[in-house]
């Protein structure tokens, strides 16, 4: 990052903590070379239960998992993490006036991109990285103001090329890929940020066990190779920084 682009601000959206995982060494790097990083989750991950830690669903659980993320953003070097305070699971939710959850959420959101004025955004591209329906309708939140006119912010999603996770095992060999074409920025992080990446991943010790971080960490060290890949919203942008 050149002198220029210091203090710009750079804001991922994601919807549970640990989320963030998917691009963890980029915002390990941003915050490494000057930007302000911000990580915003529509919730707090309450209804995450895990057989290998002992803590029922509820609100307990998602006060853990806010600790839990407030420490891996210490590991990444960036800035405390924002809550939004949606129900986890419930932004699908069929409600009268249809669309509660989500009017909620865009308000949340609005009010962060009108605090904080970001130059650039990334969360998950409509596949959700593998489906999940909570990942998806925060990506249509984000999308949703963007495109209204909301924010000037440019918009990144984050992907993974079928190229990248070929010869992968495990759950997250079936990770919903983007076509290469689309993606057309490269964003490269070191070993250094890698290193806060991992870190960062033990943070969340209810979702993850050590075999299950040793996993994430060989997939997506392989998938990335030294670079993580987005698919920006609008536009033909090429290149291998967020921000230019």
């Amino acid at each position: 990052m050149t002198a220029a682009q210091k203090h710009k601000v750079l804001l991922a959206v994601f919807a549970h903590p640990d989320d963030e995982a998917v691009v963890a060494p980029v915002l390990a790097r941003y915050g490494r070379t000057g930007a302000d990083v911000y990580v915003a989750y529509a919730t707090a991950g309450e209804h995450g239960v895990r057989e290998h830690f002992a803590v029922p669903y509820g609100q307990t659980l998602g006060q853990c998992r806010q600790t839990e993320a407030r420490a891996a953003a210490r590991e990444l070097g960036i800035n405390p993490p924002l809550f939004l305070g949606l129900e986890d699971g419930s932004l699908g939710e069929f409600t009268n006036p249809p669309g509660k959850h989500m009017c909620e959420l865009t308000n949340a959101l609005q009010k962060v991109l009108d605090e904080l004025r970001p130059d650039a955004i990334v969360t998950w591209g409509p596949d959700g990285g593998y489906g999940h329906p909570d990942h998806r309708l925060v990506q249509d939140a984000v999308t949703e103001l963007v495109q209204r006119g909301g924010t000037t912010s440019r918009l990144f999603y984050v992907g993974i090329s079928p190229e990248q996770v070929k010869g992968t095992l495990g759950p997250f060999s079936a990770f919903f890929t983007t076509d290469a074409r689309y993606l057309t920025v490269h964003v490269a992080f070191t070993e250094a940020d890698l290193e806060a990446a991992r870190r960062s991943y033990r943070c969340h010790q209810s979702q993850f066990t050590e075999q299950s971080i040793e996993y994430l960490d060989s997939f997506f060290t392989q998938a990335w190779s030294g670079k993580v890949s987005f698919r920006p919203w609008f536009g033909d942008i090429r290149g291998e920084d967020l921000f230019d």
